[in-house]
């Protein structure tokens, strides 16, 4: 039987409802399956990355526990590896340290604290030094100032018994001399009668020897007057042949001597640093850590083809200011010729008796003129020398022709020499007697001079070598000869 046309209709319809109810549920299905597994492996990634976090955490204050203990000194053995591991991979290892807040204030402890006072050996692994090593230490320096305070103990306790000692000594020899005073004073007092006669017969004696003393005064103020017409005559006779002796010794001077000359193998790193605009007022390379005080001289020497000073000084300076521990500026006092060698940056200074760290000895004979008038210079003298940092260790006094100071001997440097009793304009009227008591002091100092090995240097070179500028016109004789040691540079000495 064939089925009705409304009933046909109805099944497909139901069978389509079906259909994609099936349908749909399946696709909201097949949806919130796939959504469940995305948030799954979500939640595991979170959960992975929360872990490699706490991981590093622990890590990092782990690292900073093994690191902290390391430098105590406390550190076992058992973790000395891992500790490196982890201060390798926190302190800039391929890891690239950690996350935590505090990592720059961290590294920055270790870097430029710990590191830096304790030391780390990267070989080793380990900290340089720990602070258990500073505290063994600390307590070892602590016994041993306790051993020496001991000892300083018992020596000042020595001290005292010695003071005391000393005292009861001093005690008795004040009671031993009041007792002597007092007999002696007794004694005084009974002699003192018989002492008042014998100074009256003393007394008429006294006026007996005036009268036979004043007779023998006008005999003597006559021959005196006889005596003066002989030295003048025989001064006039010596001042002859001083004026032959100084002609000649000029003319050798003219034909050997080109300047003063400093010797070729002193110190070379005293030196011009460079010239101020004017070109009067060069910068050195010595200041206050040198020992450099204003008025301070020195002679300046260009360098050679040879590359090596050349020992005739171009120019004199003197220092005007100090500007810090290495550097001065000083003034120009003279230049032998500032157009052909004028001074440049990279000249040698030079002065003879002058040392920054150690003071030189010089002894002083003759007259010492630095001004040209005639007039003995010799306390002006000695105040440069002190301002040079020289200490004068004899010096021949005009005024009594005696050696005075604490005596020239082998410690000495040099014998600075300067001229006789005939370039003293205030000595023209001292006696023969003087003028050969002054050359015989002169001479007796060459010889100690000689003995002592000690060099001879007349002054006018002497005072070019330092650098000392004399006024235009002064004429100064050099010594005859030179005696003793030369100097090997810069004031030093050989064997010194």
């Amino acid at each position: 039987m064939p089925p009705k046309r409304g009933e046909s209709k109805q099944g497909l319809v139901i069978t389509l409802v079906f259909f994609v109810l099936a349908t749909i549920g399946f696709a909201v299905g097949t949806y919130y399956g796939f959504a469940e597994q995305d948030r799954l492996a979500k939640d595991a990634k979170k959960a992975k990355d929360e872990e490699k976090t706490a991981k590093d955490s622990r890590d990092w204050w782990k690292f900073q526990a093994l690191a902290y203990r390391g430098y105590m000194g406390n550190l076992p053995a058992t973790s000395a590896e891992e500790a490196a591991v982890l201060r390798d991979k926190f302190m800039g290892g391929s890891a690239g340290g950690s996350k935590e807040p505090d990592e720059a204030d961290v590294k920055t402890l270790f870097q430029n604290v710990l590191d830096k006072k304790l030391g780390w050996n990267t070989a080793m692994k380990k900290p340089s030094t720990t602070y258990e090593d500073l505290l063994v230490k600390r307590e070892q320096r602590i016994q041993d100032l306790e051993k020496t305070n001991a000892g300083l103990q018992l020596a000042n306790k020595k001290l005292g018994d010695q003071v005391k000692e000393q005292d009861d000594q001093l005690r008795e020899i004040g009671l031993a001399y009041d007792k002597k005073f007092n007999d002696l004073s007794t004694k005084l007092t009974k002699d003192q009668a018989g002492n008042r006669k014998t100074i009256n017969d003393l007394q008429a004696f006294v006026n007996t020897v005036k009268d036979q003393n004043d007779q023998l005064k006008k005999q003597f103020q006559a021959e005196q007057t006889k005596s003066s017409r002989q030295i003048k005559k025989l001064n006039d006779q010596v001042k002859d042949q001083r004026e032959v002796l100084d002609r000649k010794e000029a003319e050798v001077a003219q034909i050997n001597q080109k300047g003063a000359d400093a010797p070729q193998n002193w110190r070379t790193d005293w030196k011009i640093l460079s010239m101020d605009r004017r070109g009067d007022m060069p910068y050195i390379n010595l200041g206050s850590a040198d020992q450099v005080q204003p008025q301070l001289t020195f002679s300046v020497h260009g360098i050679g083809a040879d590359g090596k000073p050349v020992p005739a000084g171009k120019a004199t300076i003197e220092v005007a200011r100090v500007l810090g521990p290495h550097m001065a500026q000083a003034r120009v006092t003279s230049v032998k010729d500032a157009n052909r060698d004028p001074i440049l940056p990279g000249d040698v200074l030079y002065n003879p008796t002058w040392n920054p760290t150690l003071k030189k000895h010089v002894a002083i004979a003759g007259i010492i003129d630095l001004t040209g008038d005639g007039r003995d210079s010799l306390p002006e003298f000695m105040r440069t020398l002190e301002r040079q940092n020289v200490v004068v260790d004899a010096y021949l006094d005009p005024k009594d022709l005696s050696v005075k100071g604490r005596g020239l001997s082998v410690q000495t440097d040099y014998l600075i020499v300067g001229s006789g009793l005939e370039f003293l304009t205030e000595g023209r009227d001292k006696n023969a007697e003087y003028l050969k008591k002054l050359e015989k002091g002169i001479t007796d100092m060459r010889k100690e001079a000689e003995r002592n090995g000690v060099r001879v240097i007349g002054l006018g070179k002497y005072l070019d070598l330092i650098g000392y500028r004399l006024p235009r016109g002064t004429s100064l004789r050099e010594p005859e000869s030179n005696y003793g040691r030369s100097p090997t540079g810069n004031g030093e000495r050989e064997g010194r």
